[in-house]
């Protein structure tokens, strides 16, 4: 897709519980259409490995987080987004951002900085229940080798969605932005909905 004529990145944010399937959707929308995909979690822990004192910090910091579920300081994470997003080619980009807006800090960020930095194309919302999350991740926690897939903090993670995540979507949605799909349908029903939302703002790409 031809975006030269923008001069600051385009980004989607996508937001959704855990397990709601942005990892999922985001990754095919990418493989599709070559839209750049940066998850938050991605994105920290691919600089955590770097032999730096960023990266230990990070690391500390990660940590405590997979242990605990508590978000990372919006600060850091904006921080290393954007570090991502110029290693990747800053201008002349469509991005999904992936896991920024977690609490009302995140958003605020958003609206207060980022805005500055960035054209926010719209909001993505992945719509899935807490029972539908909860199986999911039991499912996910046989095979998965990450600290913060396990049962002892499944629970505690719904309920910070819920509880510090969804109020921004409601507040996005007072401004228009919003765009929601159901993700506990089949999953190519799923796929089909979130494109028609894409084309809708860039119809070109039915034609990639």
């Amino acid at each position: 897709m031809n975006i030269s004529s923008h001069e600051k990145p385009i980004c989607i944010l996508v937001i959704g519980g855990p397990a709601s399937g942005k990892g999922t959707f985001c990754k095919r929308l990418s493989e599709e259409f070559g839209i750049i995909h940066l998850s938050i979690g991605e994105v920290l822990r691919e600089e955590r490995n770097y032999d730096t004192d960023e990266g230990k910090f990070l690391d500390f910091h990660m940590k405590e987080f997979e242990s605990t579920g508590a978000l990372m300081p919006v600060e850091i994470v904006a921080q290393f987004l954007i570090r991502g997003m110029e290693r990747k080619g800053w201008e002349k980009n469509l991005y999904l951002i992936d896991g920024f807006i977690k609490a009302k800090a995140g958003y605020d960020y958003w609206i207060e900085k980022f805005s500055r930095l960035v054209k926010t194309k719209f909001v993505l919302y992945l719509e899935c229940s807490k029972e539908e999350m909860l199986r999911r991740m039991r499912k996910r926690s046989e095979t998965s080798e990450r600290l913060d897939d396990n049962e002892n903090i499944f629970s505690t993670r719904i309920k910070t969605f819920f509880e510090r995540t969804y109020p921004n979507v409601e507040r996005f949605e007072d401004m228009g932005m919003v765009r929601k799909v159901n993700t506990e349908q089949n999953m190519e029903t799923v796929y089909t909905e979130i494109k028609k939302h894409f084309y809708k703002y860039f119809p070109d790409f039915k034609y990639e």
